[in-house]
């Protein structure tokens, strides 16, 4: 805590530059068992961003934690995260993904009342190769379809099918990240460093696949506020 710019007297302000370590944090009882999140919504205006942490293992889905974060926080968050990501790597190896939703194959011809789905023919059933002309190229390979890309939900229309209880509407504010990990989570805290001692706002918990997409959504967040601040 710095002694700088202090000014003492009948009729003057007081003002004076405080400075917390993190490590030092007093963690409140009701924030230390902290919330599990499995996604994250990132909103932003031109003096704040907001997170909602989700929890949406059953429905309906609800915020689980509401944080403010002023934009000056935002770049050494990043950046914190990204070395995280590295001694991760370099740990435990690549951090894993969320899994596509495997699709579905199509049942072939003659798996019903004839060869089963699968199966082989009998010598002499139709197993003989298709004869293509001399010196002609190869038929070309057909193209899969590219499934067109689906138009993202308004925000509102979002938050319709979210349940976020009314002393959550604020939210809670933290001008300092602390992230730590293990080989299956990440755990936030965010602080707020206020005198007379930093406090930790809100911690979260969320499993690595979530993080990395965490992070990317943040990312294009903060790109999309520079580009309207220049």
């Amino acid at each position: 805590m710095s002694d700088e710019n202090r000014n003492e007297g009948p009729g003057k302000g007081y003002h004076e530059e405080v400075q917390h370590s993190p490590a030092t944090a007093r963690i409140p009882e009701k924030v230390s068992p902290g919330v599990f999140s499995t996604g994250t919504i990132v909103m932003h205006g031109p003096h704040e961003f907001v997170i909602d942490f989700l929890q949406s293992l059953a429905h309906p889905r609800r915020v689980a934690a509401r944080v403010v974060l002023p934009p000056t926080v935002i770049p050494p968050f990043l950046a914190a995260l990204q070395d995280n990501f590295t001694k991760y790597t370099q740990l435990f190896g690549p951090l894993p993904r969320m899994p596509q939703p495997r699709t579905a194959t199509p049942p072939r011809e003659g798996g019903e009342g004839g060869e089963p789905a699968g199966g082989t023919k009998p010598a002499g059933a139709g197993n003989e190769p298709t004869p293509f002309p001399l010196n002609q190229p190869d038929p070309p390979a057909a193209k899969p379809a590219t499934p067109a890309s689906p138009s993202p939900m308004p925000i509102a229309e979002v938050y319709e099918h979210l349940k976020l209880p009314d002393e959550m509407l604020s939210g809670v504010y933290a001008n300092t990240v602390v992230i730590s990990h293990t080989g299956a989570e990440f755990c936030f805290d965010f602080i707020t460093s206020f005198f007379p001692r930093s406090a930790v706002a809100a911690r979260i918990y969320m499993a690595c696949p979530h993080v990395v997409e965490f992070s990317e959504s943040l990312t294009r967040s903060w790109e999309q506020f520079r580009s309207r601040q220049r």
